[in-house]
C-alpha cells in the first residue's frame, strides 16, 4: 500500500472531514449526480474529467462506483446484522442518447481494472508454458518412479465481455475473488437474460448471481459437481432509451430482474467539447494508482475460499441506515397499495443495494484517508443514501417514460413543468412556476386537478395541496 506521500495525497484532518459531512445535505451545485458522495479527492477527479472531456458526471460516477467494488472483491464484506452480510458486487446500466458519451467514461475509469486483466493473462500464459516444458520433460522421463506428473496451472478469470452460462459457472469457480462482466451495449446481457439456456432461464441465473447465492451446478458428462460459494460478480455497460423495452414489455419486472439494475440517466443528453481536451496527468496517474494498491491488497483465504474481513456499521449508522429502511418500507407499502408493484418491487431492492455502496463508499474514503476500514460510519451511510435516492429518481424517470408518458402523452411544456414542480406544492406556489414557463393558469389548473390525466400524475394532499406521483 502507497503511504500518503508516495501517493501525492494532502493529510485530511478531523475537521476537514466534519466539515465535509456537514455540507453533504446541502451541496447540489455539482450537478444531478451526487458527486459529493465521494470524498473530496475523488470529486476533484471527476471534475477534472469533467472539465476536459466533457464526460457526463452520472456515467463517471457509477463507474467509478463500479470499478471500486470489483477491486475490492472479496477482501471485504458489510454486515447488515449478524444473520446477514454482503459483498459489493452490483449490476449498473448507462442509459442516454445515442453517441452522448456512455463508452468513453468507461473506457478510462476501467483501464486499471483492464490493465490488471491483462496482466493476469500474461502471467497464466507464462506458466502455461513453464508448464508444457515440465510436462514435456516429464513424458520424455523413461523411470518416472518418484516423480509427480506436473499439473496445468488454473486460469483466474477478472474481466469478461461475453459468455455462456455453463463457461460463466466454471470462469466464477477460478475466480474466488470475484469477476466483472462489462459490454459497451448491455442490451446484449438484458436480451440474453429472456433465454433459456439448457432448461435454465437465465434472469433466474442472474438475479441468484446478484443475491450472491452458492452455484450448485452437476455436470452428466464429469463424476464431480462444481460448487462456487459466494459467487461475485459485477455488471456494467450503457444502452439507448428505448432498448430497455424489452424488459418493460416482458416479465422481467415481474421476476424481479430489472429492480437488480441500477441506472444512470443524465438530465443533460447534449454533447459538448471542451477547449482543451488534455487531461493533467497527475489525475490519471491518481485513479490508476487509486485502483492499484486496491487490487494490490492481500487476499486472504484458506486454499479454497477466501476470506473476507467484516465491517459492521456504527451505532449512528446502523441508526441512520434503519431510518432509511424504515422510510423505504412506508414507500414500498405506499405503492403496493396503489398498484404500483413495479416500483414496490425496484424500491425493495434498494435496500440491499445501499448496504453494498455502504461498503464501496467507505473504501473509496479510506483509501483517500478519510475513514478506516474497521467499520461503517454514519458519513458513509449519509452518502449513500445520496447515491440511492439517485437511483431511485432516475428509476422514476425511466417508469413515467414508458409508463406514463406513453400513455397520456405529455406536451413538452406539460413534462417541463411537471419536472420543475417540486415534490409536495400549492395550487398557487405551483401555478406561479408553470406560469414562468408558459403556461396559462386555466391550463394548469386542468393539468393538476380537472383532467382525467392528472389522477396519474398527482396526488391530492388535502385541500390546495398536491403531492407528485413522480419525484426525477
Amino acid at each position: 500500500m502507497r503511504d500518503q506521500k508516495t501517493a501525492g495525497k494532502k493529510p485530511v484532518t478531523p475537521e476537514d472531514v466534519i466539515a465535509d459531512a456537514k455540507q453533504i445535505q446541502t451541496e447540489t451545485a455539482l450537478g444531478e449526480f451526487p458527486v459529493e458522495a465521494f470524498s473530496l479527492r475523488t470529486r476533484q477527479f471527476i471534475l477534472s474529467i469533467h472539465e476536459h472531456l466533457r464526460f457526463k458526471k452520472d456515467y463517471l460516477g457509477i463507474n467509478i462506483l463500479c470499478a471500486i467494488g470489483v477491486a475490492i472483491g472479496k477482501r471485504f464484506r458489510i454486515e447488515i446484522n449478524n444473520t446477514f452480510h454482503d459483498y459489493p458486487g452490483l449490476f449498473y446500466v448507462m442509459v442516454g442518447y445515442p453517441s452522448i458519451g456512455k463508452t468513453p467514461p468507461t473506457r478510462l475509469i476501467l483501464r486499471p481494472l483492464l490493465l490488471h486483466n491483462r496482466k493476469l493473462a500474461l502471467q497464466y500464459n507464462q506458466e502455461l508454458e513453464a508448464f508444457y516444458q515440465k510436462l514435456e520433460k516429464y513424458e520424455n522421463t523413461k523411470d518416472k518412479e518418484g516423480l509427480e506428473k506436473p499439473k496445468s496451472p488454473k486460469k483466474a478469470y477478472f474481466i469478461t465481455q461475453d459468455y455462456t452460462l455453463e463457461w460463466l459457472v466454471s470462469a466464477l469457480e477460478c475466480s474466488k475473488n470475484g469477476m466483472l462482466l462489462y459490454q459497451d451495449e448491455i442490451s446484449r446481457w438484458t436480451k440474453n437474460s429472456q433465454r433459456y439456456t439448457k432448461g435454465m432461464d437465465e434472469s433466474t441465473f442472474w438475479n441468484e448471481r446478484y443475491n450472491h447465492s452458492d452455484i450448485i451446478y452437476n455436470r452428466k458428462s464429469e463424476d464431480y459437481n462444481i460448487v462456487v460459494t459466494e459467487p461475485l460478480i459485477s455488471v456494467i455497460g450503457g444502452t439507448q432509451i428505448e432498448q430497455l423495452k424489452h424488459l418493460i414489455d416482458g416479465d422481467k419486472t415481474e421476476n424481479g430482474f430489472m429492480a437488480r439494475l441500477l441506472f444512470a440517466y443524465p438530465l443533460d443528453q447534449k454533447l459538448e467539447l471542451a477547449d482543451d481536451d488534455n487531461v493533467p496527468e497527475q489525475e490519471l496517474d491518481w485513479w490508476n494508482s487509486f485502483i492499484e494498491d486496491i487490487l494490490e491488497l492481500a487476499v486472504i483465504d484458506d486454499s479454497k475460499e477466501v476470506i473476507p474481513k467484516n465491517l459492521k456499521l456504527s451505532k449512528e449508522a446502523k441508526a441512520k441506515f434503519t431510518e432509511w429502511k424504515q422510510a423505504n418500507v412506508q414507500m414500498i407499502n405506499e405503492m403496493n397499495d396503489s398498484g404500483n408493484i413495479i416500483l414496490a418491487s425496484y424500491f425493495g431492492k434498494l435496500s440491499t443495494a445501499l448496504g453494498r455502496l455502504c461498503l464501496i463508499i467507505q473504501a473509496e474514503r479510506w483509501r483517500n484517508g478519510e475513514a478506516t476500514m474497521e467499520q461503517i460510519d454514519l458519513s458513509t451511510v449519509q452518502r449513500a443514501i445520496l447515491l440511492i435516492e439517485y437511483f431511485r429518481k432516475v428509476f422514476h424517470r425511466i417508469y413515467f417514460y414508458f409508463f406514463v408518458e406513453n400513455d397520456i402523452h405529455l406536451s413538452e411544456l406539460e413534462r417541463k413543468v411537471y419536472m420543475a414542480l417540486p415534490e409536495e406544492f400549492e395550487t398557487k406556489a405551483g401555478k406561479d412556476i408553470a406560469t414562468n414557463l408558459g403556461m396559462p393558469p386555466r391550463t394548469f389548473d386542468r393539468f393538476v386537478g380537472d383532467s382525467t390525466r392528472s389522477e396519474k400524475l398527482f396526488s391530492k394532499q388535502r385541500h390546495g395541496t398536491y403531492k407528485k406521483m413522480y419525484s426525477f
